[in-house]
């Protein structure tokens, strides 16, 4: 996901650095902070997040950046419900646990709600043991949690 965005803002910037050639200049600026800001944003999403929600309107920023992000990085709509409904049946505390898993990727600091998250087929289960959040639901997973406020 992040990739997208790097990606996004360089492709961004290549276009500017040809128009200083041409001298466009009221184009260069505009484009130049755009492309800054996804590569920023795709290299410290959390942070830069949290920084436009500070902005006055942020609420309504982040729900542009968040429609952006599904344009350069479609979600499988289906898959999230399904995860949406499976963490929003999880208590506090649960939640909680996923939100460590998530960040330590350390099934060990999580217990016996590591088997519920299992069952779930939230997680992966290598042959070595308890495995961390499977990769293609991180982002969503991440998404959920910080709109239930965990």
């Amino acid at each position: 996901m992040t990739r997208a965005r790097i990606t996004l803002g360089l492709a961004l910037l290549v276009p500017v650095l040809v128009m200083l050639a041409r001298e466009i200049y009221w184009l260069v600026v505009p484009l130049t902070l755009f492309g800054m800001f996804l590569i920023v944003w795709g290299r410290a999403p959390s942070e830069t997040e949290r920084l436009v929600s500070q902005l006055p309107g942020g609420k309504h920023l982040l729900k542009g950046l968040n429609q952006l992000d599904m344009i350069l990085t479609p979600r499988d709509r289906d898959v999230e419900q399904h995860l949406r409904e499976v963490i929003g049946r999880y208590d506090t505390r649960r939640r909680q646990a996923l939100k460590t898993l998530l960040i330590t990727q350390n099934a060990g600091l999580v217990g016996s709600d590591w088997i519920v998250f299992n069952q779930d087929a939230l997680v992966l289960h290598p042959h070595s043991g308890p495995g961390p959040i499977k990769d293609e639901f991180r982002e969503s997973i991440k998404r959920i949690l910080k709109e239930l406020e965990v």
